[in-house]
């Protein structure tokens, strides 16, 4: 999927989701992947265009997302919060 969105960014064509899919069925079908990607949501959600930037703003180029490689940090366990002690708890 990411391969197809990089190529058709690159040519300057923003896609729908439906339309993405599309491509990509299209492509594992010419590889002879035994797939079929199911697209399910809103109409509305489906036909709109991907909202990750467009091909606009790559300008005919592949547009690198910043920090899209960057590793995160594991998570650490909260710390208990401590009661202030009061002159009446002891």
């Amino acid at each position: 999927m990411a391969q197809v969105l990089r190529e058709t960014r690159a040519h300057g064509v923003n896609l729908s989701f439906a339309e993405l899919s599309e491509r990509v069925t299209q492509k594992l079908h010419r590889l002879k992947y035994n797939q079929t990607p199911e697209l399910v949501g809103a109409k509305d959600r489906v036909t709109a265009k991907l909202p990750w930037g467009s091909a606009k703003d790559a300008g005919g180029k592949v547009a690198s997302v910043k920090g899209a490689s960057v590793k995160r940090k594991k998570s650490k366990k909260p710390t208990p919060k401590r009661r202030k002690k009061t002159a009446l708890s002891h």
